[in-house]
């Protein structure tokens, strides 16, 4: 079987340089995480307030420390990737083996090297040729998208997370 597919996860629209929150949150019901963090913190907004000291003026999440600090809080394990060498059947398997995945990629040229190009949660994978992913993306208007695994490889580099 080449493909594999988990319940939706809720869907959550962002407000301006929210996705890793509005991405976080739909993580964090989807997985019906119970850490502290996931029970005390569940919304965008609680999301934004918690991580305030780690994100820009903007409010983009710094990934080198914001990141780090976010997945111990709501029991998340993850693994950096260089997107030209994303593989959807280790998608795939951690997919099966561990559930939805978080995944955060620093943009396409964002000028902003430390800071989250995007977030969006990996809910299904095809490994036929050509791979493809469905996601619950935040942007508005955006929702439930079926991308090509190759598109994503255009990223500089990307963070996937799964329940611990």
């Amino acid at each position: 079987m080449s493909a594999t597919t988990l319940k939706r996860p809720p869907q959550i629209q962002q407000g301006k340089n929210e996705c890793w929150a509005a991405a976080l949150s739909s993580w964090i019901k989807a997985t019906e995480n119970k850490s502290t963090v996931g029970t005390l913190f569940p919304t965008v907004q609680s999301l934004k307030n918690l991580m305030g000291d780690f994100c820009t003026a903007s409010g983009q999440l710094d990934i080198k420390w914001g990141f780090q600090l976010l997945a111990s809080m709501v029991n998340m394990d993850y693994r950096i990737i260089k997107p030209k060498q994303l593989d959807p059947v280790w998608l795939q398997g951690k997919l099966k083996s561990k559930g939805h995945i978080y995944m955060l990629y620093s943009g396409w040229d964002l000028g902003a090297p430390n800071t989250v190009g995007h977030a969006c949660v990996l809910y299904h994978v095809d490994t036929a040729s050509p791979a493809w992913v469905a996601v619950m993306d935040p942007w508005p208007g955006e929702g439930y998208r079926s991308r090509w695994v190759y598109q994503y490889r255009q990223c500089h580099e990307m963070v996937m997370g799964w329940p611990r």
